[in-house]
């Protein structure tokens, strides 16, 4: 994972050409694959910035580290990736956490209220093999 201002850039494969700057780095894109980006908490105004000036190039933005929970401006993030046709998913550490506490219902309940079309399942906090 390749860490930028003020987003978080994820290693994975990209679908678009070229180059693109976020932050201070600049990194050049793949032909194929998704690009995911992570929210971790950044403010409503950096978000926004982030993911308008490179929408083109976001395929998800996941948010992360159950940030999700304490956001105050949730739904306007998720609103804005919406308007700029970008999928969005809660990370994994929040199932972890909800499975942990045995919350999944009320995860579910979470995913559902917010119209999330994906969840990331993960084993980065507890074994789940």
């Amino acid at each position: 994972m390749t860490s930028m201002m003020p987003l978080v850039v994820e290693k994975a494969q990209v679908r678009r050409r070229g180059k693109v700057l976020i932050g201070p780095v600049n990194f050049t894109l793949q032909t194929s694959g998704l690009t995911v980006v992570m929210d971790g908490g950044v403010s409503l105004a950096a978000f926004q910035d982030a993911v308008e000036y490179n929408s083109a190039h976001f395929d998800f933005v996941k948010f992360g580290w159950c940030t999700a929970l304490v956001s105050s401006h949730l739904d306007m993030k998720i609103q804005i990736l919406r308007d700029c046709n970008i999928g969005f998913f809660f990370g994994g550490t929040l199932f972890e956490k909800a499975l942990m506490q045995n919350k999944v219902d009320e995860f579910h309940e979470f995913v559902r209220n917010h119209k999330c079309e994906y969840v990331e399942i993960s084993n980065g906090t507890i074994d789940l093999s």
